[in-house]
């Protein structure tokens, strides 16, 4: 990798009226719900960290509270 952006830079923002996100009608299948997903890596090359952001549409519906699962493996927390 070469840290290079595939896609929409500004996907980690928060999504509201007037953003930089561009926003997209879901295909029927997965109109269900919407998704946001992100994994913070270590940029070794950098000496810092990155993140990868991932927004879609689901066929799922989607009924939980917000919240964010952290993990400890090895001594590194992962959120």
């Amino acid at each position: 990798m070469d840290g290079s952006v595939e896609g929409q830079a500004a996907c980690g923002d928060n999504v509201s009226p007037g953003s930089e996100i561009e926003s997209i009608t879901c295909p029927t299948y997965a109109a269900k719900s919407c998704y946001h997903a992100a994994s913070f890596h270590v940029d070794y090359a950098n000496d810092g960290e990155f993140t990868d952001d991932f927004r879609g549409c689901s066929p799922f519906e989607e009924t939980r509270e917000d919240y964010c699962e952290l993990t400890v493996i090895q001594g590194q927390s992962y959120a």
